[in-house]
């Protein structure tokens, strides 16, 4: 899970399960553009590129702060779906009101 709320569901009901799968991606098929994004030469791993990182600022911890009040402000998607969920779960499909909601 990326911690945003997901729910999954498991089945091995063979009319569900997808005929054909495909392998994941590999970086060197990959023919996009990267941009801020290169690739460390000494590590072999991505990072972004050409950002002052907190620990090299005077300002680090208020830098810190803030990128976690806004990611705090700002994470939300698994709020919002859960909660869409459980008005889903809560209105039945055949109250009047879930249809207007379904029609706008």
């Amino acid at each position: 899970s990326d911690l945003d709320g997901d729910i999954y569901f498991v089945s091995w009901e063979p009319r569900i399960i997808p005929p054909r799968t495909y392998r994941p991606l590999d970086e060197e098929d990959y023919t996009g553009d990267l941009n801020g994004v290169e690739k460390n030469v000494n590590t072999n791993r991505w990072a972004l590129k050409d950002i002052e990182y907190p620990a090299k600022s005077p300002h680090r911890w208020q830098l810190l702060a803030q990128s976690f009040i806004s990611f705090l402000e700002n994470d939300s998607l698994g709020v919002i779906d859960n909660g869409h969920i459980a008005l889903a779960d809560y209105h039945s499909s055949n109250q009047p009101s879930s249809s207007k909601r379904g029609a706008r």
